[in-house]
C-alpha cells in the first residue's frame, strides 16, 4: 500500500490578504523562483487538463487540472505526475486574516510512484520546499511592508543587457531627458528594461508601471511612446480575449489587426474592438535585448485576476465559498472549455450601500437550462453557496465584468497626440473596422473666414490661422485629446472623456479671446460642436479616422454655433463631470431645440455654451 506524506505548514506574515494575493497567487513566478523548474511545452485535453512538461534535475511530465480559488483567500491544484517519483501531488493555500496581517496556512500531500518517492518526497518536499517556500512568502511580505529597497518578488536575478546596449541606452535616456521627460522615470524606465524578467517585459503596460511608480499616467504613456521612437522600446498591439483576459496574438502593427479573433483557450472566436479587445503594450526594443518567452498558460489565479473565484464542481455537489468582491458588475458563468458546460451567465450586483439592501448570503444554482439565484444585489463580502445541479462537472466562475484599467487601449492611445504625430503610419488595413463604444468627437470652424482673406490679404489671414490653429493644437493636448485631422480652417478632435472634451472647448474660447485681444483688426471668431457616443475606427487617406452617427452628430452641431460659443449634445451635457465643469467655470449655457442635416426625423435637444463677460476679458 502506497503512503500518501502529508505537510501542513504555517507563517505568519504581517501583510493582509488582500495584498499578499497578487504575488502569493502567481504561481507561474512562484513556482519558478521557489522551485526553480522551466516549462517546455504544454497541451490540454477536453475536460481543461494542461499536460505540463518541464526540466527540473531531470524531465518533469504531470496533468495539471483546473485550479480552484476564491480570492483572496484560498487557491488549490491537483497534479498528476508521470514519472518514479511522484504520482500525485495536491495543494491547498489558505490566508486567513488576523489582527497582526495573516496567517498563511500551506498544505501539501504528495504520493509517491515508487520506492524511489518515498525516499525523495521527505527530502525535497518535506524540507528543501518547505524552506523555499518560507524564504519565498517572507520576500514577499517583506517586500509589501517595505516596498523601497526590499527586493522585489520574482525578481531577475541577472541583467540581460549586454555592454554595448547599455552604452546605448545611455545615450537614450540622455535624449529624452533633453527633451523634458523626468530623469527619475527614465532612470526607472531604464532599469526595468534591463533588469525585469522576460515575462514581465514582454507586454510592459504604462499605466502599470506608473501605478507602481506613484507616476502620472499620461507622461509614464508618453514616456514610452518617446522611447518606442528613439528605439528603447517596441510597440505591439495585444489581441485581448474578453472571456480570460489573455493576450491571443500581439503584433508590431495595427496593420496586422483584424476584426475577428480566436482564442484557443476559451474556443471561441470574438470581435476585436477598440475599447477593450485591443491594448497597446512595449516590450524592449529587439537590438538591445531579446525576449525569450515560454508559454505557460495552467489556470493560476493570477493568469486571470479578474475571476474573483472558481470552482470545479461534480454533479449535484453543493458548496459554500468566501470571496472579497469589489463593488460594480460581476458575472456567473460556466468554464467554456470544460465538456457539457451550460451557457448563459448570471449578472450579479455588489455594493456596500445599505439603501439597495445588498444580500449577505446568496445561493447560485446551475441548472441544465442555465442558472439561477435567489438574490442578485450581493454584499461585498457575501457568503456564497454553489450547487451543481447538472449531470456532469461545472467550472463555475465568479468574475468581475470591469476590465483592467491599467490596460492602455487602441481607443486611448489614439487620442493621445504624441501618438498620432509620432505614428502616423499605425493604421488599419482598408477592409478592417473597429467598434468604439464611447467617444467625443469636437468639431470647429472659424465663422466667416472667406470675408478674412478678402478684408486683410491672404498672408495676414493665412498667418492668423495657423494662430488660431496653434490655440486649437494646445488646448487639445492639454485635455488628454488628439487631433485627428484639419479640413480647410476646421479641426476635427477626438477625447476618451467628454468632460475633457468641453474643458479643452472652453480653453480654446479662453485662447481665442486672448488671441483676438492681441489684434486691433478684424477678430476671429470660432463656432465649436461637441457630441459622444460609439464610433467606428478606419483608416482613410491612410491615417487612423472616425466614422458613424457620433461624428455626424459633431459636425453638424458644429453649424448650429453663431461664433465664440460651444454647442454640446444632451448626451454629453448630462454627464456629472460635465455638469461640475460647467458649474466651476461659471459659463453662460442655453438651451433649445434643432433638426440637423440628414436627420430631418429628429429634433434634438441642444446646449449652446458661453464663457462669461469676465473670462473673454471683456
Amino acid at each position: 500500500m502506497v503512503r500518501d506524506f502529508h505537510y501542513r505548514w504555517e507563517w505568519r506574515l504581517r501583510s493582509t490578504p488582500e495584498q499578499l494575493w497578487p504575488y502569493v497567487s502567481d504561481t507561474h513566478h512562484f513556482n519558478r523562483v521557489a522551485v526553480g523548474y522551466t516549462v517546455h511545452a504544454i497541451a490540454e485535453d477536453d475536460a481543461g487538463v494542461q499536460q505540463v512538461r518541464a526540466q527540473y534535475f531531470a524531465p518533469l511530465a504531470w496533468d495539471e487540472h483546473p485550479f480552484e480559488w476564491e480570492r483572496p483567500y484560498r487557491f488549490g491544484v491537483v497534479r498528476r505526475f508521470h514519472g518514479p517519483i511522484l504520482r500525485d501531488f495536491i495543494v491547498n493555500t489558505t490566508l486567513v486574516p488576523n489582527a497582526s496581517g495573516t496567517l498563511l496556512r500551506y498544505e501539501v500531500t504528495a504520493r509517491p510512484a515508487t520506492f524511489l518517492g518515498r525516499v525523495a518526497i521527505p527530502l525535497q518536499i518535506g524540507l528543501i520546499s518547505r524552506r523555499r517556500f518560507e524564504h519565498a512568502f517572507r520576500q514577499i511580505d517583506e517586500f509589501l511592508q517595505h516596498p523601497i529597497g526590499s527586493r522585489a518578488p520574482f525578481a531577475a536575478p541577472r541583467p540581460f543587457i549586454t555592454g554595448e546596449a547599455t552604452h546605448r541606452m545611455q545615450d537614450i535616456a540622455r535624449s529624452l531627458s533633453g527633451e523634458g521627460y523626468p530623469t527619475d522615470l527614465i532612470e526607472r524606465l531604464i532599469d526595468c528594461v534591463s533588469q525585469a524578467d522576460d515575462e514581465e517585459v514582454a507586454h510592459l503596460r504604462p499605466y502599470a508601471l506608473a501605478d507602481r511608480w506613484g507616476a502620472p499616467r499620461r507622461i509614464v504613456l508618453e514616456l514610452c511612446l518617446a522611447a518606442t521612437r528613439h528605439s528603447l522600446l517596441d510597440l505591439r498591439w495585444d489581441v485581448v480575449c474578453p472571456m480570460c483576459r489573455g493576450a491571443k496574438t500581439s503584433v508590431p502593427q495595427l496593420s496586422d489587426v483584424h476584426d475577428r479573433a480566436h482564442c484557443p483557450s476559451c474556443r471561441m472566436d470574438f470581435d476585436v474592438n477598440f475599447d477593450h479587445t485591443l491594448e497597446v503594450t512595449f516590450r524592449p526594443n529587439a537590438v538591445l535585448r531579446r525576449v525569450e518567452l515560454v508559454e505557460y498558460c495552467v489556470g493560476g489565479p493570477q493568469l486571470t485576476p479578474h475571476v474573483v473565484a472558481q470552482q470545479i464542481m461534480a454533479p449535484g455537489e453543493t458548496r459554500t465559498i468566501q470571496v472579497a468582491l469589489d463593488s460594480g458588475a460581476h458575472r456567473v458563468r460556466a468554464r467554456s472549455n470544460l465538456p457539457h458546460a451550460i451557457g448563459g451567465h448570471l449578472d450579479l450586483h455588489v455594493t456596500s450601500d445599505p439603501a439597495e439592501q445588498p444580500a449577505s448570503t446568496i445561493t447560485l444554482q446551475a441548472n441544465a437550462g442555465g442558472w439561477s439565484t435567489d438574490r442578485k444585489v450581493v454584499a461585498p463580502a457575501a457568503t456564497i453557496t454553489l450547487s451543481n445541479h447538472t449531470p456532469a462537472a461545472q467550472g463555475v466562475v465568479i468574475e468581475r465584468v470591469a476590465w483592467n484599467d491599467q490596460a492602455v487601449t487602441a481607443a486611448e492611445v489614439s487620442t493621445v497626440q504624441a501618438f498620432r504625430d509620432w505614428f502616423a503610419t499605425q493604421a488599419l488595413r482598408p477592409d478592417v473596422q473597429l467598434g468604439i463604444t464611447h467617444l467625443a468627437i469636437l468639431f470647429t470652424d472659424l465663422r466667416d473666414s472667406t470675408q478674412l482673406y478678402r478684408l486683410i490679404g491672404d498672408a495676414p489671414a493665412f498667418g492668423r490661422v495657423l494662430e488660431h490653429f496653434d490655440v486649437l493644437r494646445r488646448s487639445v493636448d492639454d485635455h488628454a485629446g488628439a487631433l485627428i485631422k484639419t479640413i480647410g480652417d476646421a479641426i476635427m478632435a477626438a477625447f476618451l472623456d467628454p468632460a475633457q472634451g468641453v474643458a479643452a472647448a472652453l480653453d480654446i474660447l479662453r485662447g481665442m479671446a486672448a488671441l483676438n485681444r492681441t489684434r486691433t483688426d478684424y477678430p476671429l471668431r470660432l463656432k465649436m460642436g461637441l457630441h459622444a457616443g460609439p464610433a467606428i475606427a478606419v483608416t482613410l487617406n491612410e491615417r487612423l479616422d472616425y466614422f458613424g452617427t457620433t461624428v455626424n452628430i459633431a459636425s453638424r452641431l458644429e453649424g448650429q454655433a453663431q461664433g465664440d460659443d460651444l454647442i454640446v449634445s444632451t448626451e454629453v451635457l448630462r454627464q456629472p463631470a460635465v455638469q461640475r465643469l460647467l458649474r466651476d467655470n461659471h459659463v453662460a449655457s442655453e438651451e433649445f431645440k434643432a433638426r440637423l442635416k440628414g436627420f430631418i426625423d429628429e429634433e434634438f435637444q441642444l446646449h449652446r455654451i458661453k464663457l462669461g463677460e469676465e473670462q473673454r476679458g471683456k
